[in-house]
């Protein structure tokens, strides 16, 4: 048995037959699992498999003729795929689901294909079926907060027969060689058709510096964006050149946190702004091309309100969880201010408190209803100025939000969260969430119907298979405050 460690945790291998050698081994008749208890609840069973040292420090390991492998019974089979040991970036499945209306026409089905490059470098090709649109239902919805005032109807054109519209395909490239830097670019077509070609794609650049003491300076061009903007709905943007400073964590003491970020950025977005030079663009819509300078902080501090004996990590509390849960509850204070300056004189400056309580009631071990986890947060903002775009502008000055998640019997729990504009009486968001999970993996289901984008996850803890919110083109970039939160690092 050849132990590894992975993100703190112990991955097993066992093989009955291995050769190794300066970049590595290769083992026959290997079984792998993270599960640190036997009989193991998850392995993965292979005839060959390959373990290749990278020159970044990662480990890769290949297989063949493989397949997962649930409570010594039950079986998936995976003809080849890899496994990476080593390093942040999480990995995806060989096949994902998802739901989008506004670009795949509802749910879809995607296929990747990984191919690693000498220099550690990643090509993944993701083609994609639309399935609920290839079968004639697709969901082209009203549009409701997409479109604001008639503005940016961005809408995908309408099936009109063409077999291409019911097959898309995304590629991305990774490439770090260094720790320290990082290339990642992204492009998809949705409908393999070449009508409107412009509107159905889209593309993402970025290069990715972490500076001494953990700051990230990066410098991105997007092409054709969906971010989502509280009550003005997911608004595009036709293109964005932005170059950015985002700090790492800086603790004030040891219940109070600091976080900065600047950002110069040329923008092509809709605006309602008619004394502005406006052109059609990307989006159908008339757009404004402005410089814009932005800079925010934030400021949290956590006051504990209670915390129950640490639970032990035990098979007995480690029955639908990878990692112990102890009940806890929590208040959590915190201010931001966010300052943005365009190019065409105008400005928009906001300043937010927030409170939030909430926390853990149970351990998630018994059989039912030992598990509770609920918040509720209120945050109350002052704006000064506009902005003349609209994906970005703020207009939220009071927001209620609530999430709840709660056992329901074994390793399924079931949950909400929604945001409402207080002042409105509007509902900013909700999401509904849907969850599987044991010890070793999970399955996740969540679902918008305001945002109309919904994921299924299918997670391997410590295999680096989990959700990539970086890349996935089927949420839309969240903003607050007029602050669009970039991708984590």
């Amino acid at each position: 048995v050849l132990p590894r460690t992975q993100r703190g945790r112990v991955v097993r291998f066992q093989a009955e037959r291995i050769r190794f050698s300066p970049k590595g081994w290769e083992g026959e008749g290997v079984r792998v699992t993270n599960d640190p208890f036997d009989p193991p609840e998850l392995e993965v069973v292979t005839q060959k498999a390959y373990l290749t040292r990278k020159p970044d420090g990662t480990e890769q390991l290949d297989t063949e003729s493989s397949a997962l492998v649930f409570d010594q019974v039950n079986s998936i089979p995976l003809p080849t795929f890899g496994l990476k040991f080593g390093g942040d970036e999480e990995d995806t499945l060989p096949l994902q689901l998802g739901y989008d209306a506004q670009d795949k026409g509802g749910f879809f089905y995607q296929q990747n294909f990984n191919f690693t490059q000498a220099d550690g470098s990643l090509i993944r090709v993701e083609p994609r079926f639309f399935l609920q649109q290839a079968i004639g239902l697709r969901d082209r919805g009203n549009n409701e907060g997409f479109s604001f005032g008639d503005l940016a109807s961005q809408a995908q054109t309408p099936d009109q027969g063409n077999v291409g519209e019911s097959f898309g395909l995304g590629v991305r490239y990774r490439s770090a060689p260094s720790p320290q830097q990082q290339t990642n670019l992204f492009a998809e077509i949705n409908g393999l058709s070449f009508d409107e070609f412009t509107r159905r794609v889209r593309l993402r650049a970025e290069q990715r510096y972490l500076l001494e003491g953990g700051s990230l300076l990066s410098f991105s061009y997007i092409y054709r964006e969906r971010v989502f903007n509280g009550i003005f709905g997911t608004q595009p943007v036709s293109q964005r050149i932005e170059a950015a400073l985002d700090s790492a964590v800086i603790p004030l003491d040891t219940t109070t946190d600091l976080t900065y970020t600047t950002g110069l950025a040329l923008v092509q977005a809709p605006s309602d702004r008619t004394n502005l030079p406006l052109a059609e663009g990307a989006s159908g819509s008339l757009e404004a091309t402005l410089g814009r300078f932005q800079a925010a902080a934030a400021v949290t501090r956590r006051f504990p309100l209670y915390e129950a004996e640490t639970t032990p990590a035990t098979r007995e509390f480690l029955q639908y969880t990878p990692n112990p849960v102890t009940p806890n509850f929590s208040l959590l204070i915190g201010a931001t201010g966010v300052g943005s300056v365009y190019s065409s004189a105008d400005a928009q400056g906001t300043l937010t408190g927030t409170v939030r309580v909430g926390g853990v009631l149970g351990r998630f071990a018994r059989e039912a209803l030992d598990y509770t986890q609920v918040g509720v947060s209120y945050s109350q903002s002052l704006i000064e100025g506009r902005s003349p775009f609209i994906f970005d502008r703020a207009a939220t000055t009071q927001r209620l939000t609530a999430d709840f998640l709660q056992q329901v019997y074994g390793p399924i729990r079931a949950g909400i969260q929604t945001s409402w504009d207080v002042s409105t009486g509007r509902e900013i968001d909700r999401w509904y969430v849907l969850r599987y999970d044991r010890r070793t993996y999970g399955i996740g289901l969540s679902f918008s119907p305001i945002q109309r984008t919904g994921t299924f996850e299918f997670r391997i803890d410590d295999f680096n298979w989990g959700v990539d919110e970086a890349g996935r083109p089927s949420l839309p970039t969240p903003v607050s405050d007029g602050l669009v939160r970039r991708s984590n690092r």
